[in-house]
This record gives C-alpha cells, structure tokens and sequence, in this order.
C-alpha cells in the first residue's frame, strides 16, 4: 500500500458536504458518507455493504489511506457513484429521485443556455441544482405529510384544494392561475414547471419555507391539512 495518502476536497452536492477523495490521480466518494446521503437506502453500520449492492459490484471495494481514518476507508469511483444513485432511485429512495431529476433538469438548462449563447459560470449551475434537490425533497416531504394527514382523519384527499389554498396563503395564487391557465399538458409540465421556470427565486424560496412550515404544522401540532393552511395564512398576514 503506497505511503501517500489521498487528498481530501469538500465537495457540496444536493445539500450535502461530502469529501471527495484525489488518490493516483483518480476521483473517489467515501462509502461512510452514504447514510447522510441516501438514509432510505444506507444505513451507517451496514453502509460498506448495502452500497457495494447499489454499486453492483461482486468484488471487495476498494481502501485508500487519508486524513479521514488511521486506516485506509472504503470508497468507490464517480462511476460508481452514478450507479448507486440509480440503483437507489429504482428502490424509491427520495433523494436519490430528486437528484436525478434535478441533474437532467440541470444539464439541459445548461445545454440550452449554451445554444443561446448564455454564459453562467459552474457555481451557479451547481446553485441552480442544489436548490432543486432541496424543493423536490421538501416537497415530496410535504404530499407524504398530507397523505398521512387525510389517512389519520379519514379524509378524502384533496390535493388540488388544497394546493390552491396554501399557494393563496402564501401570496402566490395569481402567479399559480397564470400558470395553469397555459393550458400545459402533463408532459409539457414536466418540461416546464411551475416553481422552476416560472416563478423568481423569491417565489421559490417563499414556497419551500411556506411548504416547512405547513409540515411542522402537521406534524407538531396535530392540526388537519386545512387548519395548517389556515394557520399560515394568518401567521403571513402579521
């Protein structure tokens, strides 16, 4: 095993800071790491083995010596990375999901811009994806929130109200009509959101705190979708 050890960067990818590892001139990521980065899918005592399976791999993983550990840890190349993450968006894991589909929603922007002729520097693509990994997380936080409310209360649910309702909260209802008054098809929808291309950062980030709040409501106080909503209305209002 050669006396060098490896050179550690941090790395801030989807809302995470995770070191990333430069040894003989190669890239790895630290299998300990994967339990804060998919929690759904890797688990820290079994972090080396469940990540070995989402990697596909049959043969032992690799140990590098760093700063990180006395001895030398486990880790795998980007190209392992990739599969990991896909294997766990196959499995349901949500935050491997948002990051798929915040990396194509990155990358084609990014082809876009440049066919326009659009300059940007990496930083704030980079910028662009964490804040999409971040309000796909929430957001999907939020609908199991209100599933799990409507189930407790037997409540039929009634996500398209309630959507209304707590964009109204927010201030943001008219925004949300112009939109829908498009008329996009679902696919059209896909390509082109309503919180990602049509609204300003402001907007977005009013949502994602207003979407936090709405959780908690739930969650701590034991209050039914509408009353969260009704709760945040007024607590905007003051």
């Amino acid at each position: 095993m050669s006396k060098v050890k490896a050179q550690v960067i941090t790395i801030n990818y989807a809302g995470f800071e995770i070191e990333g590892l430069i040894f003989e001139g190669k890239r790895y990521i630290s299998v300990s790491q994967f339990s804060r980065l998919l929690p759904d899918s890797v688990t820290q005592n079994n972090a080396t083995r469940q990540v070995k399976t989402l990697a596909g791999k049959d043969s032992p993983l690799p140990k590098i010596p760093s700063e990180l550990n006395s001895r030398p840890i486990n880790v795998i190349t980007l190209d392992e990375f990739e599969k990991v993450i896909l294997a766990a968006t196959f499995k349901g894991d949500k935050t491997a999901k948002a990051m798929v589909e915040a990396s194509i929603n990155t990358t084609i922007s990014m082809a876009f811009d440049s066919a326009l002729g659009i300059e940007r520097v990496t930083r704030d693509y980079l910028a662009d994806f964490n804040a999409l990994v971040a309000s796909k997380q929430t957001r999907r936080e939020l609908t199991d929130t209100w599933q799990q409310c409507y189930e407790m209360t037997g409540q039929f649910p009634t996500y398209g109200k309630h959507t209304k309702d707590f964009y109204e909260a927010i201030g943001l209802l008219e925004r949300y009509e112009e939109y829908d008054a498009l008329g996009l098809t679902k696919n059209e929808r896909r390509d082109y959101t309503f919180r990602h291309h049509f609204l300003s950062k402001e907007d977005r980030d009013k949502i994602t705190d207003g979407e936090k709040s709405i959780q908690a409501l739930i969650m701590y106080m034991d209050l039914t979708v509408d009353e969260a909503i009704q709760k945040l209305k007024e607590k905007l209002k003051r």
